[in-house]
This record gives structure tokens, C-alpha cells and sequence, in this order.
């Protein structure tokens, strides 16, 4: 009949006495082990490579001929894909000089030869038992790394709830373990506004995890009042402190912040000051009261209102950043050096700006990865501010240009003049030129931008209009171009509005009189 014990285990046995592979195979088979054999270092790599995330156990003669005990183990414990596999050594000498370089390079544990078989199977079922452990541990932590990632770091969630307030957002971010510390998620809040929550558990495990999943589902049953983001914060430390007073360190440092329309209400838990990036390029950190992390204490948290002009850029982020040491962990990155890298920035898209930030603080680590999570989202107001003078940079899509258009209109033209014949003028005018650089200029390529500057000098509104691309046509027609060859067609049909049009090269500046 079939033997249908349970396999409870696979050992590879090497070696080089066939006499001692073969009692070691017989008895780990009667308890239901799975048994490979190698009479050398080389067949146990080769076996090992082969069987790679089956092995539980290795029994390591330390003398061997080809290559040895010791040198198999330095092999093993160097290659990242057999390293965690548990390796007792086999020693038939006396002394325990032996048995302790074994254990410097790495072993586990060690048997002296001749050994008792109950103590050998005693210790293989220790050693199998703890690698089934590890390897449920980690396929537990990947599943929860998973579920974390859908739940709570969707990039594209983010994007459906703000692009249509006018918010553009780019993030970038990276656990320094397969489990995160760091999470965000977003929340609707009314037609016209929405929230966000940038937080930072400490610790990177399970913990964690479970953190994150419970204050994510506060979030779903918690209303976010319009105007208060410190209530939002406070609702969320009160449902989490008697669980938090449960444990030594856990802790959560968090920032929420609710988008409206031309400006942004932060609360802080502890986490660093977000930094504003206005349309000229300044960039400064925003002094937001202090606040504990949430869990520790019944602390109220306060609001700060800041007036986000067109084309200014609110960057969240968590420690990991500033935080970071160098090759010799002797300095530390710092809030100075991240905002100079934010000024040295300014013109890169906003989709490459977290990125091209990350990039800063590696090369200052000079290392490719980070010792702590590291989650850096940069916002950026898709309108522009009623100010006398101003600057947009933006891209070719229609949405994006339509929203320029749209607002330009409303807060500048608007401002400029109330007669609607010429705000009729500036408008159609504007629109022409955009789609020009648009059009011909960049040639539709939505890697290429256009930026905008314009200032109104007393009775003057001037416009100065840029494209990355061929450029604009190098002169005014004199008479309408054939439709066959439209080029410069909409410039000459502008040129009666203006009180001045000027070409050079990939700019074009138009002016009004009112």
C-alpha cells in the first residue's frame, strides 16, 4: 500500500561518505521528509540553485573534497536567493575550533560525529519547523504589502478626485521594507473640494499595516468637515488612542489637507512643514502649528489657510526625506537642502518633480535605495491668480488648455477690463496664439509646454506666449494663407485686435489697450 504519510519538510544531506547520506536519508524519510543528497560543496550549490524556495534544511559536512564546508556555506550565505536557508554543519573533530568558524560564517548550528539520531531528527525538526514559520511570515507580510498598496497608495484614485477640482498631482513613493510606514489617501469633500491625508506610522511592518488598514477605515466613515481639517485630524486620533495606549512605540504622524478652489486648510500630527512653490518659482516652507502625533495624547489640532495663486505647487513629505544620512552617516539631508532642491526644479513638470527630488537625496546618500519610507506628493493649482503680472507653464491637452483659457479669463481679463468687446478680443486672441504654439509650435507633443507670462502695465494688458518646438511663424502674412497651407492664418486674423504683435523665434508677445 502507498505510504500517504505528510511530507513535512524537504532536507538536502551532503556528504562525502555514502555510508552517512544514506542512514540520514532512511531515518528523515520514516518521519516524512522530503531528502535530497550531495556528496560535495559543488552538488550541494548545484541542488540548491535547482530547488531554490524548496529547501527548509541543509545538513553541512564541514570535510570534503572538491570544495568544502566552509567554502559551500560562504557561497550559500552570499547568494541572495539561498541565504535565509538554515545550515547545520557536521563535524567529526573533537575540538571546537571548528564548530566556531562554522558558526562565524554563518551556520545555524552544528552536530558533532558520530551523532545520536533522535538529538539529529530532534534538530531538523526545529530548524524545518522555524524555515515553515519564516516562510509564512513572509508570504503574510507580502499579502498585507499588497492589500496596503491597493487600499491605500492608489495613484490613480488620487488623480480622479483632484484633477476635476483643478489640482493637478504627481507622487513618488518608496518603502524602505516591503510593508510601508508611510500611506496616503484621498476623500472627496462637497463638489468642490478635497481631502488628503499624508501619514507616517512608525515601525515597518505588520503594525504598521494594520494601522494604516484601521485609520483607512475611519476615513471611509468619517465626514470631512469643508473647512476644519484639524476636526478631521482629531476624529481620527480619538478613534485610534485607546488602541495606541496598548502599545510601547507605535505612533502616527499625519497631515491632512482639504483643496478648495484657489486655496488649501492644513493641520498637522507631527509630521515636517509642506513646502509652496508660487508661480515665480520662491519656494518656502509653511509654518503649521506644531501638533502631537496622533495616539499619544487628546491633543486638539489647529488649521492654517494659505491662497494657492496659478501655477503654485504645495509639496507634502514624509521624514524619510530630510532624514536621510550620508555615505558616512555623518550628515543629514536636511529641510535647507530639499528646498534648495525644489528652487533648482522649479521648471520641471510637475509628473517628474518628486521624482527628480528623490533623485537629489540619493545622490546625497550616494546610494540607489533608502533607509527609511520615503513618500514625497507635489500638488499644483491648475488656474491662475488675478494678479497684475503672472506666469503658467502648462501642457498641450486640451483639458489643461482649457482650464488656462477658462481662468485666464475670469481672473485677468475679468480684472484687466469690464467692456466685453475687448475682453472679447483678449480672449479670442489668446486662444489663437495658445493653439498656434500648441499646433505648430510644439506639434501636438504633450511632452513639449507652453508657458504663458503677462503684465498689465497701467491702461496695457501685455501677453508674451512660448512653445518648446518649431516655433512660431518667423513673420505676419500680408494677405490670408490658403487654406491648403494654414499656417499663420490665425495670426493674421488677430493682428486688427491688437495694439501690438510681435514674433521672435518660439515667442510671441501681443498687447491691449482699454
Amino acid at each position: 500500500m502507498e505510504n500517504c504519510k505528510k511530507k513535512s519538510g524537504t532536507v538536502l544531506v551532503v556528504d562525502d561518505q555514502k555510508m552517512i547520506r544514506e542512514i540520514c536519508s532512511v531515518d528523515l524519510k520514516k518521519e516524512g521528509y522530503v531528502v535530497l543528497l550531495a556528496a560535495n560543496g559543488i552538488e550541494c550549490l548545484d541542488i540548491a540553485r535547482a530547488n531554490k524556495g524548496v529547501i527548509d534544511l541543509i545538513i553541512l559536512d564541514i570535510m570534503m573534497p572538491k570544495l568544502d564546508g566552509y567554502a559551500t556555506l560562504e557561497q550559500l550565505r552570499a547568494d541572495p536567493e539561498l541565504q535565509k536557508i538554515p545550515v547545520v554543519m557536521l563535524t567529526g573533530k573533537a575540538e571546537g575550533e571548528d564548530a566556531v568558524r562554522a558558526l562565524e560564517l554563518g551556520a545555524d548550528d552544528y552536530i558533532r560525529k558520530p551523532f545520536d539520531m533522535a538529538e539529529f531528527l530532534a534538530r531538523v525538526k526545529i530548524f524545518v519547523r522555524r524555515r515553515h514559520l519564516e516562510r509564512l511570515l513572509l508570504q503574510n507580510i507580502h499579502n498585507t504589502a499588497v492589500l496596503q498598496r491597493r487600499l491605500l497608495t492608489s495613484e490613480d484614485k488620487v488623480r480622479k478626485i483632484f484633477d476635476p477640482l483643478g489640482w493637478n498631482v504627481a507622487i513618488f513613493n518608496r518603502p524602505a521594507y516591503e510593508v510601508s510606514g508611510d500611506f496616503f489617501y484621498p476623500k472627496p469633500v462637497g463638489d468642490k473640494s478635497g481631502g488628503f491625508l499624508l501619514a507616517d506610522a512608525t515601525g515597518h511592518g505588520t503594525s504598521a499595516a494594520m494601522l494604516s488598514m484601521r485609520v483607512l477605515s475611519k476615513i471611509e466613515d468619517l465626514l470631512s468637515p469643508v473647512n476644519n481639517a484639524g476636526e478631521f485630524l482629531g476624529a481620527i486620533n480619538t478613534d485610534i488612542l485607546p488602541i495606541m495606549k496598548e502599545t510601547d512605540s507605535l505612533a502616527l504622524a499625519a497631515i491632512y489637507a482639504i483643496f478648495n478652489e484657489k486655496s488649501v486648510i492644513l493641520s498637522n500630527a507631527g509630521l515636517p512643514w509642506p513646502i509652496m512653490v508660487d508661480n515665480s518659482g520662491t519656494a518656502s516652507r509653511i509654518p503649521l502649528g506644531g501638533g502631537f502625533p496622533l495616539g499619544i495624547s487628546d491633543a486638539l489640532y489647529s488649521d492654517t489657510e494659505i491662497s494657492m495663486p496659478f501655477g503654485s505647487r504645495l509639496i507634502l513629505y514624509t521624514d524619510g526625506i530630510i532624514e536621510a544620512m550620508n555615505e558616512e552617516a555623518s550628515i543629514v539631508y536636511t529641510t535647507e537642502r530639499l528646498l534648495k532642491a525644489v528652487q533648482k526644479h522649479y521648471a520641471a513638470s510637475l509628473l517628474a518633480l518628486p521624482q527628480l527630488l528623490a533623485e537629489e537625496v540619493k545622490t546625497f546618500t550616494g546610494r540607489d535605495d533608502f533607509d527609511d519610507d520615503v513618500t514625497i506628493i507635489a500638488f499644483e493649482r491648475a488656474g491662475c491668480a488675478q494678479k497684475m503680472e503672472g506666469k503658467c507653464k502648462f501642457d498641450g491637452s486640451n483639458e489643461n488648455v482649457a482650464r488656462f483659457l477658462d481662468d485666464f479669463k475670469t481672473e485677468v481679463v475679468d480684472f484687466f477690463t469690464s467692456d466685453e468687446k475687448l475682453s472679447y478680443r483678449i480672449n479670442y486672441c489668446l486662444l489663437e496664439v495658445v493653439n498656434n504654439a500648441v499646433e505648430h509650435g510644439n506639434l501636438n507633443d504633450q511632452q513639449k509646454f507652453v508657458t504663458v507670462e503677462w503684465q498689465i502695465h497701467d491702461r496695457t494688458l501685455e501677453i508674451i506666449v512660448t512653445d518648446e518646438g518649431k516655433g512660431f511663424a518667423p513673420k505676419i502674412p500680408e494677405a490670408p494663407p490658403p487654406l491648403s497651407q494654414p499656417r499663420g492664418r490665425g495670426l493674421y486674423s488677430i493682428q486688427k485686435y491688437t495694439s501690438n504683435l510681435q514674433i521672435e523665434g518660439n515667442k510671441l508677445t501681443i498687447c491691449f489697450e482699454r
